[in-house]
C-alpha cells in the first residue's frame, strides 16, 4: 500500500521530479571526460582527462547534464511556489492537482528539455573541461569566436539558458521563504489572539444554581465540549502548518546552500 501511495499527493509528485532530474544530471556527471571526443587535441581543448568518445557522445552528456540540472533547479522554485500556495492559501489537494500542478510539472519540464534541444542542434555542448555542457570548440577560439567551428555563441546561451533562469529562480524562492515567514508570525498572532480572547470556562457550582434548568446545563455543558473541540482542530491545524513551513524552510535553505 505504501508504494501505491506515494504519487498521490501533489508534493509527492513534485518530488519525484525533482529527484528523476536530479538523476540525469548527476548521470550524465558521473562519466566525466569519458564521453569527450577521442580525437581532440589537448591543445585544443580544457579536458583534464582523456576522452574516449565521440562528438555525438558529448552532445548526448551535455543534453541530459544541462536538462537535469535546470530541471532540478526549476522543480526547486516549484516546490517553493507549491509550499506558499498550499499553506498561506491553504489550497485544496484537488485544486492543487487540477488547476496548479500541471503548471508547477510542465515549466521545468518543457523549458529544460526544449533548451537543451536547441542546444543539441546549434552544436553548443562541447567539452568545457571536466564534461561536456555548453562551450565553445576548440578552446583556442576564445578569444575569437569567429573562429569557433562549434558553439560560436556558447557563452551568450550560457546565460540565456542558464543564467537568467538560476537568478530569476533565485529571487523566486527568496520571495517565497519571505511570504512563508509572514504567514506563520500572522498564523502565531492569531493563535495567541483566540487563545486570550476565550474566556475562561464557568465554574458548575456558580452556574447550578435553582435558576438554570436541567436543559440550560446540558447545552452549556455542549457548547463548552463544543469550544474544547474546536481549541484542538485549531491547534492540530497550526501545527500542521508549522510542520509544512518547516519542511519548506529545510528545501530552501538546501537550494541556497547549493550556491554558497
Amino acid at each position: 500500500r505504501r508504494k501505491r501511495n506515494r504519487l498521490l499527493t501533489t508534493y509527492d509528485r513534485i518530488i519525484f521530479g525533482m529527484s528523476s532530474m536530479d538523476i540525469l544530471s548527476s548521470t550524465a556527471n558521473l562519466f566525466a571526460t569519458l564521453p569527450s571526443p577521442s580525437d581532440t587535441p589537448q591543445m585544443l581543448s580544457l579536458m583534464r582527462f582523456p576522452g574516449y568518445g565521440t562528438t555525438a557522445t558529448c552532445t548526448v552528456q551535455g543534453f541530459f547534464f544541462h536538462s537535469g540540472q535546470i530541471g532540478t533547479t526549476l522543480y526547486y522554485c516549484a516546490l517553493s511556489i507549491f509550499y506558499v500556495v498550499a499553506v498561506t492559501m491553504n489550497t485544496s489537494e484537488k485544486v492543487l492537482k487540477t488547476r496548479i500542478e500541471p503548471f508547477l510539472h510542465g515549466i521545468p519540464l518543457l523549458y529544460s528539455f526544449s533548451s537543451a534541444i536547441f542546444l543539441a542542434v546549434t552544436e553548443n555542448f562541447n567539452n568545457s573541461g571536466s564534461i561536456c555542457w555548453i562551450s565553445p570548440y576548440p578552446v583556442t577560439c576564445r578569444r575569437d569566436l569567429d573562429t569557433c567551428t562549434r558553439g560560436r555563441y556558447a557563452f551568450l546561451y550560457r546565460w540565456i539558458f542558464v543564467g537568467i533562469p538560476v537568478i530569476t529562480t533565485f529571487f523566486v524562492v527568496l520571495t517565497c521563504m519571505i511570504r512563508l515567514i509572514c504567514a506563520v508570525r500572522k498564523q502565531e498572532r492569531k493563535m495567541q489572539r483566540y487563545n486570550f480572547g476565550t474566556p475562561s470556562s464557568p465554574s458548575t457550582g456558580r452556574r447550578s444554581s435553582l435558576r438554570l434548568s436541567i436543559g440550560r446545563h446540558s447545552i452549556t455543558g455542549s457548547r463548552s465540549r463544543n469550544s474544547n473541540n474546536n481549541n484542538s482542530s485549531r491547534q492540530n491545524a497550526s501545527q500542521k502548518t508549522q510542520r509544512t513551513t518547516t519542511q519548506a524552510f529545510l528545501y530552501i535553505a538546501a537550494f541556497f546552500a547549493t550556491f554558497i
